[in-house]
């Protein structure tokens, strides 16, 4: 008899996780100084940081966040909510 047991949920993403990402990347921004819920921009990223970090959530998390999604993942708040969603 096979018992067939459920696969464990995935974790929920944290805005922690999301700085861990950025401080493996080559950013010059001070990441710990990033408000979560400020927008990324103003938060002292540029536009390659956050392409990046896009680029380091798709490859870590294996989801493509869409061009017409981008605009839904401008904090790091709002990043951590789309990944869960999509990964739920």
């Amino acid at each position: 008899m096979v018992i067939e047991t459920a696969s464990p949920a995935p974790k929920n993403v944290t805005t922690a996780d999301l700085r861990d990402l950025l401080k493996k990347s080559d950013t010059v921004a001070d990441v710990d100084a990033i408000v979560d819920s400020e927008p990324l921009k103003q938060s002292g990223l540029d536009s390659l940081d956050i392409f990046n970090l896009v680029l380091a959530v798709e490859e870590t998390w294996g989801i493509v966040i869409p061009d017409d999604d981008i605009s839904q993942v401008t904090t790091l708040e709002s990043m951590a909510a789309y990944i869960n969603r999509r990964i739920a």
